[in-house]
């Protein structure tokens, strides 16, 4: 297991392929995440983010600039998770991992050729795009480090189905707040609607997340959950400890937990939060140019910084005033830190310990989730709440 690593989907660049866009439009909605982004360097020894096609290598490699970004791929500070589906909603399927192949006798645009083609010649087209100024060498031999930092992950088709696409379904029907957003968008109670087969979205017609993950519609929001969803399965897959969730996503672990025999007073057996309170709040500072990439990066291998990262790979909630101390002595000798906003620092942990107790009617058999059916095996993931992001506002 990744000893101190998060799956962030923050910076995944969602396709759809209504039009063609250059690698330049597609990342842009996803700009205004790089100061969070950029400050979880100092919270996570590896950040892995999600993609279809590579296209995040361009506001990469132009926010860190050439040098640190190679360095942060040498170093695997931030990783690749290549996803050869999309996720996508076709009318009458329900959520689905959709192939991607090319049409019209394998003629497909450049940017969107990069979601379906082999990922040497995917990074090649994009650095080519961020880096036009460098030689073809100097792309080649980053080109190289990205794919050595670049992990596959496939599913089975029974497991996309089971673990993500009918999770998503019971997670929305489960969760008062969730379902009262589709009954009030259909103006029919939860029970009446079939979320597999939503009644506006035609046969022939395949609905894609907006860019933004902006919610407006009920397949914004299953869409939504089902990346959530796929981001738990692809780290209990490829034994990543920490997912990163929206703010207001507790109640979907909330929800998992009650439909598997839980009392809402027994979940509190399972989950505990540990939180670092009134910590520096950095992000100002990088959006503004204070605080450099530059100066993250020297933050992050000081020996304060390696030794916050090491603490917080294997943290306990009595550690949080301790682990409170430790991050803003890795700030130090910084003279603009004491007039930084405070923040609050959430992570959930997660136990199977005291889970199952047959005198509460709790069992193995009841279980109706795939979350904690892996949690139950001896998998128990950190959830890190992402206070800059939300299912619905």
């Amino acid at each position: 297991m990744d000893k101190n690593s998060i799956i962030q989907s923050k910076l995944l660049v969602r396709r759809d392929f209504s039009e063609q866009q250059s690698s330049q439009e597609l990342t842009n909605p996803l700009r205004k995440s790089l100061p969070d982004v950029s400050s979880e360097l100092l919270l996570f020894d590896q950040i892995q983010i999600p993609t279809y096609d590579f296209s995040i290598l361009y506001l990469l490699v132009n926010w860190f600039g050439i040098d640190i970004f190679a360095e942060i791929i040498e170093t695997s500070a931030i990783s690749l998770i290549k996803r050869d589906r999309l996720l996508g909603y076709p009318g009458g399927l329900g959520v689905n991992n959709l192939r991607v192949a090319a049409k019209d006798g394998g003629l497909f645009p450049a940017t969107f050729s990069t979601v379906f083609s082999e990922h040497g010649e995917a990074i090649e087209y994009q650095l080519r795009d961020s880096l036009k100024s460098m030689s073809k060498r100097g792309r080649n031999r980053l080109l190289n480090r990205i794919e050595s930092a670049t992990k596959v992950v496939e599913f089975k088709k029974e497991d996309f189905y089971k673990k993500v696409a009918e999770e998503t379904y019971k997670d929305i029907k489960g969760s008062d707040k969730l379902a009262s957003f589709v009954s009030s968008f259909y103006k029919d109670s939860i029970d009446n609607i079939d979320l597999a087969n939503l009644k506006d979205i035609p046969s022939n017609q395949t609905e894609f997340l907006n860019a933004d993950g902006r919610i407006t519609h009920p397949k914004d929001l299953i869409l939504r959950v089902a990346e959530i969803n796929l981001d738990l399965l692809t780290a209990f897959v490829s034994d990543i400890p920490t997912v990163s969730l929206p703010a207001d996503g507790m109640h979907l672990v909330d929800t998992k937990l009650i439909r598997s025999g839980f009392t809402k007073e027994r979940v509190q057996d399972f989950i505990k939060l540990l939180s670092l309170n009134n910590v520096p709040d950095i992000r100002p500072a990088i959006e503004s140019g204070e605080l450099s990439v530059g100066d993250i990066w020297r933050l992050r291998q000081s020996p304060n910084g390696q030794k916050f990262r090491e603490w917080i790979g294997k943290a306990d909630p009595k550690d949080a005033d301790e682990l409170t101390k430790i991050y803003i002595s890795s700030l130090k000798n910084r003279p603009f830190i004491s007039n930084m906003p405070a923040r609050m620092i959430r992570y959930v942990l997660t136990s199977a310990v005291g889970m199952i107790n047959p005198g509460l009617g709790t069992t193995l058999g009841m279980v109706d989730s795939f979350f904690v059916e892996e949690i139950l095996s001896g998998f128990a993931p950190k959830l890190f709440l992402d206070d800059l992001s939300k299912l619905l506002a």
